[in-house]
C-alpha cells in the first residue's frame, strides 16, 4: 500500500467514524458529549482531504454533481416525511425538544453529506489519474439502486455509489 492509497483508506474510515456518530445522535439523542465527539469527527475528516490534496489529489467542486445530490437528499427527505405522515410514525421528542434535535440532526446531516460528496470526489479524481484523464463527468446516469443510488458516468464508464 503507497501512501496514497493508505490516506484513502483512512478518508474512508473517517467517514465511517462521523457517520457512526451521526447514528448515535439519532439513536440515543442530542448531548453536548455527542456534539463535540462529532464536530472532532467531522474535523478529523477534514484534515485527511486537506492531505490528500497535499499529496496530489486535488478535489475539484463539482456543482452540477453537487446540485444533484442537494436535490436527491430533498427528494428523499420529501418521501419519507410523507411515508411518516402516511404511516402513522411518531418522531420522539427528547427532554432537550424537537427544535434542538432537528436542528442538531440537520446539522448533522450536512456535514455528512459533505463527508460523502469529499469521499466521492477523491474517488473520482484517483480515477480520473487511472483510466479517465478527460472525462469531466458531466454526461450521467443514474442507474438506482434498492440502498445504495448509483451513478454512472456515460462517456468513461466510471460509476459510483451514494
Amino acid at each position: 500500500m503507497d501512501r496514497r492509497e493508505h490516506l484513502l483508506t483512512i478518508l474512508g474510515e473517517e467517514c465511517s467514524e462521523l457517520h457512526k456518530e451521526t447514528c448515535k445522535i439519532l439513536r440515543f439523542g442530542y448531548d453536548q458529549e455527542k456534539w463535540v465527539r462529532l464536530q472532532a469527527e467531522y474535523n478529523e475528516l477534514i484534515a485527511m482531504i486537506q492531505m490528500l490534496a497535499n499529496e496530489g489529489i486535488v478535489v475539484h467542486q463539482h456543482e452540477h454533481l453537487i446540485q444533484a445530490k442537494k436535490d436527491k437528499v430533498e427528494r428523499f427527505l420529501f418521501e419519507s416525511q410523507e411515508a411518516r405522515h402516511t404511516n402513522g410514525g411518531i418522531m420522539s421528542i427528547t427532554k432537550l425538544g424537537f427544535k434542538e434535535v432537528d436542528e442538531a440532526w440537520h446539522h448533522a446531516r450536512e456535514h455528512l453529506i459533505y463527508a460523502e460528496e469529499q469521499l466521492k470526489r477523491a474517488h473520482e479524481e484517483v480515477a480520473k489519474m487511472g483510466k479517465c484523464h478527460n472525462c469531466s463527468h458531466e454526461n450521467l446516469e443514474d442507474m438506482g439502486g434498492a440502498i445504495r443510488c448509483e451513478t454512472k458516468c456515460v462517456d468513461c464508464g466510471f460509476t459510483w455509489f451514494d
